[in-house]
């Protein structure tokens, strides 16, 4: 019976033993803030429910900046309302900050962003009382910062013994195996003997690009509280972006078979060797044949396989070197930073959207507010302010919104539960304590469910928020009803707005294409620059999106991806070659780099005379790789064409095929 109610409401033994701490932990706060008598004693509990985290590391970073988030905050916070100046220069200075703080969510890394998160909010938890109404900011700043310390510490020590460490060896583990899996890819193209891939070919390059992309994109977060973690991620980065360059590089040399040009003898046989030592432990040593294929090149034909294929060696021996700690290690000690770095995962679109809209919304709901003159309206303005933070901070903020609905009205229904039935009856702060215990312990446990676990977190914060749980307590049914609603509808205007908004689930995909397709496009003229972590950072965004959206690699062969690392591997070899040849081949090169400007305005134009200059020069050295541009730009710009279109004017598209085939 008890096994059949925990399956109905998501819990099972080891859901209910964290609820059971979870709530614990988050009385206990409360009860600490309140027998201190800091003021609002419930401010701690909900610092509980938000630092508590699935990982150790995650938790105390967590709790970390939370802290600095808050000292922050309540000092900009402290310090716009001591400026003297007039309310609405105040509420102008808040918003910029508030703004600015949320904006900066989707540009810091990890958990680096919750320290942005809590400095907007508690600035505005810390000003809007004092704008609206009047009240002593500093009571309010030092309330803010000892709930937050107490939150952070009893949560510390309650869960942290019992907060498993994050799986940092199993990332790296599963990192290895799909090195392994990209090098054996590699081998595959090599035996492959069409210039278009075999269906399961397609297939395993669609699991292995979207489980890297996944799997890099989550290496920040399994990486948090532990400095070793986050000393490991350049090699996690450069083991990622390597196993990229050895698909691409496999990819490059099926075209050049296609086009008549014998690889090694033996090349796909050690390849498969290569991808067998990766998937084995990492003591497996390298055969001779293996070693050969990485440190001397047969030929130009694989050299770039054989420097992407000793950068993911030395990535992956320098990870497990340090990860393990046995020993010295001359090829870790050497890879000090990888050489195809990635640069942190920054997202501009969302950053400047979600600040516009804090920025403006909080101002707004304060300017009402303040004509309103009334405790309901400053409680809406916090209310406001708060939620289009949460909100304005999120990837997906239209898949949060309802569900930071319903655990508003969850949390608002609880408290005026509570502030009608039980605390008119509460006289002594023993009494307070013991009244709320009941309600955090439903609260821990519907956290703990995995039916509840998103709208429980709103709900348990609202509760606090709402239940005024302080002495004297406030009976009056008129305020009490105010106060509520004031919460519900300051949460039902910001869901409504942010569902309102035209956000486009694609818009994220198109502009990672575009900016894949920019960074490609400055490649086409003499002297720009190869910005290479760039590149392959927006290439993993890229597929991260593919697999989040519609628009999923299922329906895409992921050649199209792979080729854009190897155009712009050509076009940076031909950038460095060109001074080095003779006058004739420096013509040819010319002539290539002449019809590649048309390529903006005329791509199959453009790309038509390259392949034509290639078939007119056959002997020149650089007809091969003119040829590879050609067909590798034709690949790249039909998937960016493809993801760049409108989903309502792709039907006028065929897939692969695209403008420029």
């Amino acid at each position: 019976m008890l096994a059949a109610t925990g399956r109905l409401l998501g819990l099972d033994q080891a859901a209910v033993s964290y609820g059971l701490r979870l709530a614990f932990a988050a009385w206990l706060a409360y009860a600490i803030a309140s027998i201190s008598h800091v003021h609002n004693a419930y401010w701690a509990s909900m610092a509980v429910w938000v630092v508590a985290q699935p990982s150790r590391g995650l938790m105390f970073e967590r709790g970390l900046f939370r802290i600095i988030g808050t000292l922050i905050g309540a000092a900009a916070g402290f310090a716009i309302v001591h400026t003297g100046s007039s309310p609405w220069l105040q509420l102008f200075l808040l918003a910029l900050w508030i703004a600015l703080n949320t904006g900066l969510t989707h540009l810091l890394p990890g958990v680096h962003a919750y320290g942005a998160l809590m400095s907007g909010m508690t600035a505005g938890i810390v000003a809007l009382p004092v704008i609206l109404l009047g009240q002593h900011a500093t009571d309010v700043a030092i309330a803010r910062v000892e709930c937050t310390l107490i939150g952070v510490l009893v949560v510390t020590v309650v869960n942290g013994l019992f907060t498993p460490r994050a799986p940092r060896r199993q990332l790296y583990q599963r990192f290895r195996q799909l090195a392994g899996d990209a090098v054996a890819y590699a081998g595959d193209l090599v035996l492959a003997p069409a210039h278009t891939a075999a269906h399961q070919q397609i297939k395993e390059a669609r699991r292995i690009l979207s489980e890297i992309s996944t799997l890099e994109a989550s290496s920040l977060t399994v990486s948090a509280g532990s400095i070793q973690g986050y000393r490991h991620l350049r090699h996690v980065h450069g083991l990622a972006a390597a196993s990229l360059e050895v698909m691409a590089a496999g990819l490059q040399l099926q075209q050049r078979q296609a086009r008549g040009e014998a690889p090694p003898p033996l090349l796909a046989e050690h390849l498969h060797q290569l991808a067998a030592h990766l998937r084995d432990s990492p003591s497996t040593p390298l055969s001779e044949a293996e070693r050969t294929l990485i440190e001397s090149p047969s030929s130009e034909l694989t050299h770039r396989l054989s420097f992407a294929l000793a950068q993911l060696l030395k990535a992956e021996t320098a990870l497990f070197w340090e990860a393990q700690k046995s020993g010295s290690s001359p090829s870790a000690q050497e890879y000090r930073r990888p050489r195809l770095p990635l640069p942190p995962d920054r997202n501009w679109l969302a950053a400047r959207q979600s600040a516009v809209i804090t920025g403006l919304v909080t101002p707004l709901a304060a300017v009402l507010a303040y004509w309103s003159g009334s405790i309901a309206g400053e409680l809406a303005a916090l209310g406001v302010c708060i939620f289009s933070i949460v909100l304005g901070s999120a990837p997906t903020p239209k898949a949060l919104a309802p569900n930071l609905f319903k655990g508003v009205v969850a949390g608002v229904c609880a408290a005026m539960l509570y502030r009608f039935a039980i605390q008119p009856h509460i006289s002594t702060p023993a009494q307070l304590i013991l009244s709320m215990a009941p309600f955090i312990l439903v609260g821990g446990l519907a956290r703990a469910s995995h039916r509840t676990a998103m709208p429980a977190l709103d709900a348990n914060m609202c509760f606090m928020l709402a239940s005024q749980a302080v002495l004297p307590a406030i009976t009056d049914v008129h305020t009490i009803l105010i106060d509520s609603a004031a919460l519900v509808v300051a949460a039902g205007v910001v869901v409504a707005g942010f569902l309102w908004l035209p956000q486009d689930p694609d818009r994220r995909l198109r502009k990672a294409a575009i900016a894949t397709r920019r960074d490609l496009t400055r490649l086409l003229h003499p002297g720009n620059k190869l910005e290479y972590g760039q590149l392959l950072r927006h290439l993993l965004r890229l597929t991260l999106h593919l697999s989040r959206t519609e628009a999923t690699l299922k329906s895409q062969d992921p050649s199209g991806l792979l080729a854009i690392l190897n155009a712009a591997h050509t076009l940076e070899f031909l950038h460095k070659r060109l001074p080095t040849l003779t006058q004739a081949e420096q013509q040819v090169g010319t002539l290539a780099f002449d019809a590649l400007g048309e390529f903006a305005s005329d791509p199959v134009s453009s790309l038509a005379k390259v392949k034509k200059l290639a078939l007119a020069y056959p002997d020149s050295v650089l007809s091969p790789y003119l040829h590879d541009l050609a067909d590798e730009l034709r690949s790249s710009l039909a998937l960016l064409d493809w993801l760049t279109t409108p989903n309502s004017q792709k039907a006028a598209i065929t897939p692969l095929q695209g403008n420029a085939g």
